[in-house]
């Protein structure tokens, strides 16, 4: 009580801000009655922070502690620059990339990011683009075959402009599997080197595997002979057209 000064004139302030709090709202510099009874209704107001600490039910009046911290919560800034998520997604301009794409926009946004959709045609893409590693994230995909090969992209040799290895991922450990499931020559002994690998690559995330598609393609049910399989590429689902047939004859045994 009795004080004066610029800090007596801050906590008027801060305390006018809540018209509950301090209805009189007079900023004059000096801690009087009508002060200290604002005080003491912050208090009440925050009493699971300020009171309760030290058990006690009714305010005090008294800036101090645990009172003065939660004023420099609520009235004052911290300070801290906040600097926003905003980064650009590059993609092929042709679906599913940009369908994809606004999807993952969408849902970064909701999380707060900021995202441009950049986008280019494939040949602009490869030369421009992933050649030089001029790119933020990018939404691209990789084909495996059907015996699965992940040296071109992950592996160390593979980076820069001439390489497969878009992240330029690397890792020694991860290098060594890889070589060691290229000269395995058993299937197992690959298979354990390949899964070794993917532990690997998910617990270092250079990129994010979103999905693997199905590529599914119509055919006639007047066509008979063909044999459903996995295909590695698109042309393969003519492979054994020689077998395929529409019509039949009866043959006399």
């Amino acid at each position: 009580m009795g004080s004066r000064g610029k800090d007596v004139e801050e906590l008027q302030k801060c305390l006018a801000k809540d018209s509950q709090i301090y209805p009189e709202g007079e900023i004059s510099g000096y801690f009087g009655q009508k002060t200290k009874t604002a005080v003491i209704k912050f208090q009440e107001k925050y009493k699971d922070e300020i009171l309760k600490p030290y058990d006690l039910e009714k305010g005090t009046g008294e800036v101090r502690g645990k009172t003065r911290e939660k004023l420099n919560v609520i009235c004052f800034e911290s300070g801290e620059e906040k600097i926003p998520l905003k980064f650009s997604l590059t993609i092929v301009d042709e679906n599913p990339f940009i369908e994809v794409a606004t999807i993952l926009k969408n849902q970064w946004e909701k999380l707060g990011a900021e995202i441009e959709i950049k986008k280019f045609d494939i040949a602009t893409l490869e030369r421009d683009v992933i050649r030089k590693r001029d790119f933020e994230a990018l939404l691209f995909g990789e084909i495996l075959g059907m015996i699965p090969d992940p040296f071109p992209f992950w592996h160390s040799s593979q980076k820069g402009e001439v390489g497969l290895n878009l992240a330029n991922y690397e890792n020694k450990k991860a290098d060594k599997v890889l070589e060691t499931a290229r000269q395995a020559l058993a299937i197992e002994g690959r298979k354990k080197n390949l899964e070794e690998f993917q532990g690997l690559i998910i617990e270092d995330a250079p990129a994010i595997f979103l999905y693997n598609p199905d590529y599914q393609y119509l055919v006639s049910k007047e066509i008979k002979g063909i044999k459903e399989g996995i295909i590695v590429d698109t042309s393969k689902r003519f492979s054994e057209i020689e077998n395929w047939y529409i019509q039949t004859h009866r043959v006399w045994k």
